[in-house]
């Protein structure tokens, strides 16, 4: 008669719950890289600073909804170790791809700054960026704070967590993507292209009330051209850049009213390169 040891009768009874416990812990794994990726990529949690915990503190709040589902369907399916580590490397590409048309107003804030900073030669002014992309100017850290408090005044975080459930629905975590449509390169220049376009636009009426000072420091040189007209520009041109941003915030409120539009389509802009999973419905 074979004797059975007390400790493999205690392992066999817990096989069952271990393995409901490896389903769930391999399901929050594949849920948390998409989540994970665009919270790490967007200006809006990573200029203030969160911390990796809270990152993942709010990537587990996002995923709660699909662990269960997930959970589900690693009870018909059983991947490999390979095969999960390639799908944790897809997830966290398509947070990454989702994550650039997000933060993509944001980062013109930036540039915006850049812009005018430059203009009115104060680009030794630099703030460290947290997200480790490089330095920041401070005229466009003041915009992107400025745009991170008409987003959430505007309740509208929501948008970030409605564009991550509607693209688990259009790729499906555990089916692999099909190959990137040969329009990736014409969408990253289209990116970069309307990036540029935001930042020159924004920064405008800054810029041309800035040559307006030039211009009247230029009559001024002529009327007194005992003045030292190339000292006193930087200072007038600051001056005005002061006076005119609190009026620039009129600006903002119209630019962030535009670009809600933008973040809310941010899965159609990568439709015409990503197409759906096998079994994932198209985007709408």
């Amino acid at each position: 008669m074979t004797v059975v040891s007390p400790q493999h009768d205690v392992l066999t009874q817990l096989q069952p719950v271990l393995e409901v416990t490896r389903r769930w812990l391999i399901a929050y794994a594949i849920l948390l890289a998409r989540p994970m990726a665009i919270l790490s990529i967007n200006p809006v949690f990573t200029r203030v600073e969160l911390s990796n915990l809270l990152k993942g503190v709010i990537a587990t709040g996002l995923v709660f909804p699909m662990w269960p589902v997930l959970v589900d369907a690693l009870q018909h399916q059983n991947p490999s170790t390979l095969s999960l580590l390639l799908i944790m490397i897809k997830e966290a590409l398509i947070g990454t791809a989702i994550g650039l048309p997000l933060g993509l107003p944001f980062w013109g804030l930036l540039a915006v700054g850049d812009v005018v900073d430059q203009q009115r030669g104060a680009t030794q002014g630099r703030l460290t960026d947290p997200a480790g992309f490089g330095d920041m100017s401070v005229t466009g850290t003041l915009l992107l704070l400025c745009g991170i408090m008409i987003l959430v005044s505007g309740g509208r975080l929501d948008v970030i967590a409605d564009t991550l459930y509607t693209s688990w629905g259009v790729w499906r975590p555990l089916e692999m993507l099909p190959m990137p449509g040969h329009q990736a390169a014409a969408l990253a220049l289209h990116l970069l292209d309307q990036l540029e376009g935001v930042a020159l636009s924004l920064a405008m009426p800054l810029i041309l009330v800035m040559l307006l000072s030039d211009a009247a420091m230029l009559l001024i040189a002529r009327i007194a051209p005992q003045l030292r007209i190339d000292d006193l520009s930087m200072g007038v041109r600051n001056l005005v850049f002061f006076i005119f941003m609190p009026l620039y915030a009129g600006f903002l409120l119209i630019y962030g009213a535009r670009n809600e539009s933008h973040i809310d389509q941010s899965l159609r802009i990568l439709a015409p390169v990503m197409g759906p999973s096998a079994t994932g419905r198209a985007v709408q």
